[in-house]
């Protein structure tokens, strides 16, 4: 056998690709089985981190087949559910992992996928999880998504929640985008001192003139 470990984990990633094409064709194509959380196979192994590689392998085999097969595949991942994800909130960090990762899909799915994302910080019940929300965030730099994630980071420093306004300003200054200058100046007026200190921090990583 192959000793190298990506060998395997492309061998695997291409074995796990052909079970998962072969399940969404017996569920009638992607449209009807992108849902669908019964018996998709890519379910069990979403959360191994030995096989992280591997789903994300997959997940390019997809993107690079089509985007309605790459679609299916990151819909399969949030749309993950068992007795523990209400707690555990996971496949929203998934699903945005596999896109982190420049898997192509079409701009709705995309936007979907960095809201539930950004709505983790209200949906979580372990507070630690922040720092992964954060963390997963700060992926998108650089990618094909940061345009649209600079958005989705924007519109949520109105929201109601101040974690939610509090995780987009916490990583707005890493996309270095001139947009969010504006917004962060607001928010340094922001009720929460938790806000106001991230809005300053993200600003001073902006060093935009507007800031001094």
């Amino acid at each position: 056998g192959f000793l190298h470990l990506t060998f395997q984990e492309y061998l695997c990633a291409l074995h796990l690709f052909q079970r998962w094409t072969a399940w969404v064709a017996s569920q009638g194509g992607e449209r009807r089985s992108a849902g669908n959380t019964t018996g998709n196979p890519i379910h069990p192994y979403l959360f191994e981190p030995r096989w992280q590689e591997v789903v994300l392998l997959a997940a390019g085999l997809a993107s690079e087949t089509n985007e309605a097969l790459a679609v299916t595949f990151v819909k399969g991942a949030a749309s993950y559910s068992d007795q523990y994800e209400r707690l555990l909130c996971r496949a929203p960090l998934m699903a945005a992992r596999i896109l982190a990762d420049e898997v192509r899909v079409d701009r709705a799915t995309a936007q979907a996928v960095i809201a539930d994302l950004l709505r983790l910080p209200t949906a979580s019940k372990i507070p630690s999880q922040m720092a992964a929300i954060i963390s997963m965030l700060s992926r998108f730099r650089g990618t094909f998504y940061s345009g649209l994630v600079t958005e989705e980071l924007l519109r949520s420093l109105e929201d109601a929640d101040w974690r939610v306004r509090w995780a987009a300003a916490s990583v707005l200054g890493e996309f270095k985008d001139p947009r969010a200058v504006e917004p962060l100046l607001t928010r340094l007026e922001d009720a929460d001192w938790r806000l106001r200190w991230a809005a300053a921090r993200a600003l001073g990583q902006l060093k935009d003139p507007r800031a001094v």
